[in-house]
């Protein structure tokens, strides 16, 4: 007697309902995980010479979002949640003068309302010494601890 192989498509069937089902609730999983806010940008001295390491924060007033410039002087950071646009954008580095200001016009793009996108093009004065050039270090400036939200 001959096995006859089992042409029937229920097997096959059942297998992409699973994969349907399981991709369908990973969708609604993920959809449920909280957005991430990023900080970018540039931040250069007067002549258009990048400054680095220049720090760029975002305080609300816990710290929101933070992050460094590169060589390039071009700022990358980020994190999960959002910013409201109420908070404060300090910009600050080694011998430059310390820009603080509101998130509001920085804010590049939002999400639910807050502030998702932070987009710094800034430059920075040097700070005019009476004291032979002496400056506190930004690095001595305490940063606060990332809370999540």
């Amino acid at each position: 007697m001959r096995d006859e192989p089992n042409n029937d498509p229920a097997p096959r069937k059942w297998t992409w309902m699973v994969a349907y089902s399981l991709l369908a609730n990973l969708s609604v999983v993920l959809a449920g995980c909280d957005p991430g806010v990023r900080i970018e940008g540039s931040v250069m001295n007067e002549a258009g010479t990048p400054i680095h390491p220049a720090e760029a924060l975002v305080q609300c007033p816990e710290l929101c979002v933070y992050g460094v410039s590169d060589s390039n002087g071009r700022l990358g950071g980020s994190k999960l949640g959002l910013c409201s646009k109420d908070c404060t954008l300090t910009i600050r580095a080694e011998g430059y003068e310390r820009f603080v200001g509101k998130l509001k016009p920085f804010c590049a793009g939002e999400s639910r309302g807050m502030c998702s996108l932070v987009h710094v093009d800034l430059q920075l004065k040097r700070i005019a010494s009476a004291n032979s050039g002496v400056a506190v270090p930004a690095s001595s400036i305490p940063v606060p601890s990332v809370s999540a939200r």
